[in-house]
């Protein structure tokens, strides 16, 4: 089941994507709060890094939203080759239909049909 394989390793890539975008939004807040400390005779500094402290939150929220949208897309791409084995009898033109709209290549389809056609030959045994 590598389609299945393929998709979980994408959902782990963007957990650890999503914690890398949390760790440098964090981190790049506390080195604009040290600094602010460190100029805060300069009235101008004060607007300055709060207005960088807020652009900070605002890009790390949207790659916060790309990371999710893409795991979410990963998690349901994944339920559609387990819906499809789940079929008692699927239809081999079925198969080629689900080939042609999908994003992968035709030999992953392929070889996702054939360990199907097992894992249904060794039900019936």
């Amino acid at each position: 089941m590598g389609v299945i394989d393929d998709d979980r390793r994408l959902i782990a890539a963007g957990k650890t994507y999503r914690w890398d975008v949390v760790k440098w939004a964090v981190t790049v807040n506390m080195g604009l709060a040290g600094a602010s400390v460190v100029l805060k005779q300069n009235e101008n500094a004060k607007g300055l890094f709060c207005l960088l402290a807020v652009g900070v939150v605002i890009l790390s929220g949207l790659l916060l939203w790309e990371i999710n949208r893409r795991m979410t897309k990963a998690r349901n791409d994944s339920l559609k080759p387990l819906n499809f084995l789940i079929k008692p009898n699927y239809d081999k033109q079925e198969l080629r239909m689900a080939s042609r709209t999908n994003t992968r290549s035709s030999s992953q389809v392929q070889i996702a049909s054939k360990t199907a056609a097992r894992s249904c030959s060794q039900v019936g045994t």
